[in-house]
């Protein structure tokens, strides 16, 4: 309920600077038509990215309502270690847009091992950095437990839950570069 919530204030927050007059769209209801060819090509790029949210999303609410029958504290240090899993694919995702952005434009001014060159080494340095973030969890996991309780029973299992996912973050990035920004990724490659 929490994240609807934050979600709804948040897109509230976004309709009304919108539709304020200080913001540099001046979005209109009048002129909002229907255009299948626009629709398209967002969905073409967006669906993609959405199935990856949606799939995510939903692995983290079933994990979370079988680890409930463990009792609220093992909910919580699940639901805590799970943040900060997706914290890093956030992060990571980030990332990989700006990446194939950059490794577009390279491919289009002609640049073709340049381009290759930025998505392998961007794509490498995401994923060793979210590795490192992973094996620090794994390793510390009370540092990041703590930031949000401190109840010993909470701990121990989001401490257990860090232990054994933590390790295998630099998959997450490994993911994040290979679903990312399809249409990009092809011009990248010259397909």
């Amino acid at each position: 309920m929490a994240l609807v919530f934050y979600y709804a204030l948040g897109c509230l927050a976004l309709a009304a600077y919108l539709w304020s007059g200080r913001s540099v769209v001046r979005p209109s209801l009048r002129t909002v038509r229907f255009r299948w060819p626009l629709f398209r090509d967002v969905l073409r790029v967006g669906a993609v990215a959405a199935l990856v949210t949606v799939a995510t999303n939903l692995t983290i609410m079933i994990g979370t309502a079988l680890v409930g029958e463990f009792g609220p504290a093992a909910i919580a240090g699940y639901g805590t270690g799970a943040r900060a899993s997706s914290t890093c694919w956030c992060r990571s995702s980030s990332a990989s847009a700006v990446r194939w952005s950059r490794c577009r434009h390279q491919h289009r001014r002609g640049q073709r091992e340049r381009a290759l060159r930025t998505a392998w080494i961007g794509a490498a340095m995401a994923v060793v950095l979210t590795e490192a973030i992973g094996l620090a969890a794994a390793a510390f996991p009370a540092a990041w437990l703590s930031l949000f309780d401190t109840n010993p029973e909470m701990l121990d299992a989001g401490a257990r839950y860090l232990r054994t996912v933590g390790p295998f973050y630099g998959m997450i990035a490994s993911r994040s570069r290979s679903t990312s920004r399809p249409r990009a990724r092809a011009d990248c490659c010259g397909r």
